[in-house]
């Protein structure tokens, strides 16, 4: 943690206090959006889900909208600004809120409202944290509910594009920077190791050197 505290440190040398306070309220608003997204419940024909499922499942499918360091940014490092850019980043920030406003019809929460509570001392790895609470629980349910057992209605990008996304939420200070795909294989990259993942008669594995083999489900847990 001193290591990570240290090279976000270094990050934000060049960064004003005015663009990081605007960037920290930029995510604890939006946290607190997705609390609310999070709280409600969506039932289908055949299906329970949450608004924030939802949305995630969405913002996975638009891969013209949100590219993978775009879709980082806003559902699994918000601590991380996506290029360095913090102006940039905290645009991200707003469109999400705003796509959540749209699809299920929730307000945004005031900025008053969310900055009485503890926001200031709230750091942004810490607001970091509070996202992924939030986020990762959502991407284990969509996989979950959604994709064991039923891949072939998923295209195979879209499956890579959860798999990054979840270990990215997993294992933030190594988050994914790139993906390669094909039908049934999912190469994630997070800029020193990469991670092969294939899809066997039906299920997705993760190759675990030695010629080994595990269950990618057995990933999909806290």
């Amino acid at each position: 943690m001193k290591l990570f505290c240290f090279l976000t440190s270094l990050i934000f040398v060049n960064v004003s206090t005015d663009d990081l306070m605007d960037y920290q309220t930029n995510i604890a608003i939006t946290n607190a959006h997705i609390k609310l997204a999070s709280e409600k419940i969506i039932v289908g024909d055949g299906f329970v889900e949450s608004g924030l499922e939802q949305v995630i499942k969405n913002i996975i499918e638009d891969d013209t909208s949100y590219s993978l360091g775009v879709m980082n940014n806003i559902i699994a490092v918000p601590e991380t600004p996506h290029l360095n850019d913090f102006q940039e980043s905290a645009r991200h920030q707003s469109i999400l809120r705003e796509k959540i406003e749209k699809e299920l019809d929730i307000p945004v929460p005031k900025v008053s409202v969310v900055l009485e509570s503890d926001f200031r001392r709230l750091t942004l790895i810490n607001l970091g944290s509070k996202r992924r609470d939030l986020t990762k629980e959502a991407i284990i349910n969509i996989w979950n509910q959604d994709v064991v057992g039923s891949e072939e209605q998923f295209s195979s990008l879209w499956i890579c594009r959860l798999i990054a996304l979840f270990m990215s939420t997993k294992f933030p200070l190594s988050y994914v920077r790139d993906i390669q795909f094909d039908p049934d294989t999912c190469i994630i990259y997070d800029g020193v190791i990469y991670k092969t993942y294939k899809k066997i008669e039906d299920e997705w594995w993760i190759f675990t050197g030695n010629v080994n083999w595990l269950k990618l489900e057995k990933e999909f847990v806290y």
